[in-house]
């Protein structure tokens, strides 16, 4: 009926293993979990792997990325359905899984996302960022999900048809954080696959520091450019991403040479309001997002 794969880096996930087992034991329905540990320090080997006896429980040798290690699944799910969820979320409604479980059995689908949430309350400024951005960006309701179905997609908390992911996988080539996601949910459109939204979130669990979120978010935008200048996909991959829809607008209107010269000289002060965590800084942040796409596609 049901694989649950939660790919592992660096955390301890007892709580997230405890919360679903706790599930499991009352659901008559076969689930397994299986783990695959992406070659994390020898400290949380040890605890996951005390935690997951009593399931599939892999570590790798070497580290792989977000990409590939979600494909690898594949070889180890002995069900059809396949439910990822990221190592860091928290389970926060006792029914879970039983609520992907009526819409499995009662709805024709090929993947079904059930959303993320963050805590209500306002972290310490230098948790800030990633924080606003999770609650205005990322953390909404399934009816607002619904309207684009596929722009909405996420990796944190979304099933999958096992036969649906043997023809759609995720670019190994993209092995840092970021956009992994977007492609996947461009692709799912390509092949005219149903996407379903669900209200059935898990809580964020890993509100990182705002240098660190800074960083990378300059790797997604690395990995967005990949995937732009990736002949395999479409130029209607720009109209699925806002921040590349506006530099294709500034382009064609002459003005990137102007925005490089805008964020050469404004970027030390970017940088400095938004790793210090200045509340409603989103415009900034877009702003720096954009010229960090300009000074890296110049490169190119």
């Amino acid at each position: 009926m049901l694989s649950i794969c939660i790919p592992v880096y660096n955390i301890n996930i007892k709580n997230l293993y405890d919360a679903l087992k706790r599930q499991i034991e009352v659901i008559n329905d076969p689930i397994e979990i299986i783990i695959i540990d992406d070659c994390s320090l020898d400290h949380f080997k040890q605890l996951n792997c005390a935690t997951c006896k009593e399931s599939i429980y892999i570590q790798l040798l070497q580290n792989v990325g977000r990409a590939r290690i979600r494909n690898l699944f594949l070889e180890h799910a002995n069900y059809k359905n396949l439910l990822f969820l990221d190592c860091d979320g928290f389970i926060i409604d006792n029914n879970f899984i039983e609520n992907y479980l009526i819409v499995i059995k009662k709805v024709p689908f090929d993947v079904i996302c059930g959303g993320r949430t963050y805590p209500e309350q306002k972290p310490n400024r230098k948790y800030l960022l990633n924080w606003e951005h999770g609650i205005k960006k990322e953390s909404k309701p399934y009816e607002e999900r619904r309207k684009n179905a596929y722009q909405s997609f996420m990796t944190n908390n979304f099933i999958i048809k096992k036969s649906v992911f043997e023809t759609i996988r995720f670019d190994e080539k993209i092995t840092t954080y970021g956009h992994e996601d977007t492609l996947f949910g461009f692709l799912l459109k390509q092949k005219n696959k149903t996407i379903i939204h669900i209200n059935n979130p898990v809580l964020n669990g890993d509100n990182e520091a705002n240098k660190i979120f800074l960083q990378k978010t300059e790797d997604s935008v690395q990995n967005l450019i990949y995937i732009l200048n990736n002949k395999e996909y479409s130029n209607s991959f720009i109209d699925k991403v806002k921040l590349l829809k506006i530099y294709s607008k500034l382009q064609k209107n002459r003005f990137i040479t102007f925005y490089n010269i805008f964020f050469f000289v404004s970027k030390p002060l970017m940088r400095f309001l938004l790793s210090e965590g200045i509340y409603g800084s989103l415009i900034i942040f877009d702003l720096y997002k954009l010229g960090v796409l300009i000074k890296l596609k110049n490169k190119v």
